[in-house]
Parts: C-alpha cells; sequence; structure tokens
C-alpha cells in the first residue's frame, strides 16, 4: 500500500485539487459545481467559502437538514 501512494497521491483530481489551490481558484471552482450540480446560487466569495466550511467541517447529523444539500453533493 505504500509503495503505491504517490499513484494514489498523483491520481487526477488530487491533481486538479492542486492546481486549484495554488492558483487560487478553489472557491470559483467549487461556486461553479454547486451551480451545476445543485443549483445553488452565491453573491460573493465568501459565501462559497462558508459553504464549503459548513460541509467540511458541520456534523453529519446535520445531513437531515433542509441546508445540507451542499454537504450531500460530497457524499
Amino acid at each position: 500500500m505504500l509503495g503505491d501512494i504517490d499513484k494514489i497521491l498523483m491520481n487526477n483530481e488530487f491533481s486538479q485539487y492542486i492546481n486549484l489551490v495554488v492558483s487560487g481558484t478553489l472557491y470559483e471552482f467549487l461556486e461553479h459545481r454547486f451551480g451545476v450540480e445543485l443549483g445553488e446560487t452565491f453573491v460573493n466569495r465568501k459565501e462559497v467559502k462558508t459553504a464549503v466550511f459548513q460541509v467540511l467541517f458541520t456534523d453529519n447529523r446535520f445531513l437531515g437538514q433542509e441546508d445540507a444539500k451542499n454537504k450531500l453533493w460530497f457524499l
């Protein structure tokens, strides 16, 4: 398993994540994906960041609530 870690870490999705973070466009990318996948719209970058933090840091018991659709998209 450890011998394959470089292959696991450098898969296409992880490489895309690294490129988005390095270029400073992660939140813009996620804003677009939330719009396409969920019909979610945001007023500004700060709202996108708040939604991402909600996805990452809320308890999974939150999944039953209406506001959890962003979190459900990541499952």
